[in-house]
């Protein structure tokens, strides 16, 4: 925990950060979830660590999140997909922390082309969200960058941001309560390959006003193969 908490001071310093950590298991013979541990570390160093979790989360990091709220007082972030948002009214009052304490992140992932496909329906959802201003913010997040670029010749390539158009349009709606922005920047959410050797195409990736600029390279090493560095330089 210590070691970790050192980490984020040095990147990110005490700016407030969510962590989701209910993918970590409970280790064996102990009594509370990891997390517990994590934002203690954070406490004594001055990291400012906000919990955040999802419904359908082990009972465990549940009560460890609203235990981590008594101690530190800064609520925490709930996750959930475009369904669970449509259907808040149905599942907030078995919450264990006040709307109030709660910032609602609709995190539609890789999901958020068939969300702006939605059209008004996807605007009438947002503006009739349970709760409306009650919650402390809410947040539309996602990601319109593809795992690879396997599909894309070397070159110069473009690709709409989605979520920012999305947010641009339900912002301009005139929603009852702020909506604030949220994106993974350029990094897929897909596992990362194993096993990558050296060869693999040098790609580098930009974000613009409306679109993410894709300066996908070519292969390191064989035949027609160019070194990395030569790559970035003409990518740059």
């Amino acid at each position: 925990a210590q070691h970790f908490v050192a980490q984020v001071l040095a990147d990110w310093g005490t700016s407030p950060f969510y962590l989701d950590a209910s993918a970590l298991p409970q280790g064996i013979g102990t009594a509370h979830h990891p997390i517990i541990d994590i934002a203690a570390a954070a406490r004594v160093a001055g990291s400012h660590l906000i919990p955040a979790t999802s419904l359908g989360v082990k009972a465990s990091y549940q009560t460890a999140v609203v235990t981590i709220n008594a101690a530190d007082n800064r609520g925490a972030a709930l996750r959930v997909d475009l369904s669970e948002f449509s259907s808040a009214s149905s599942w907030v009052a078995g919450l264990s922390l006040p709307l109030s304490q709660l910032d609602l992140i609709a995190d539609l992932k890789t999901s958020i082309g068939v969300a702006s496909a939605l059209g008004t329906a996807l605007i009438t959802t947002f503006a009739t969200l349970h709760g409306g201003k009650s919650w402390r913010t809410v947040t539309i997040a996602g990601t319109s960058i593809p795992d690879d670029f396997s599909g894309y010749s070397a070159g110069l390539h473009t690709i709409k941001r989605i979520e920012w158009s999305l947010w641009s349009k339900l912002v301009a709606a005139g929603l009852p309560y702020r909506l604030d922005y949220g994106d993974y920047a350029t990094v897929s959410l897909a596992a990362p390959p194993s096993g990558i050797a050296w060869g693999y195409p040098i790609n580098v990736k930009y974000t613009l006003k409306n679109e993410f600029l894709i300066c996908r390279g070519i292969k390191t090493t064989g035949k027609g193969g160019v070194d990395m560095a030569p790559q970035l330089i003409s990518h740059a």
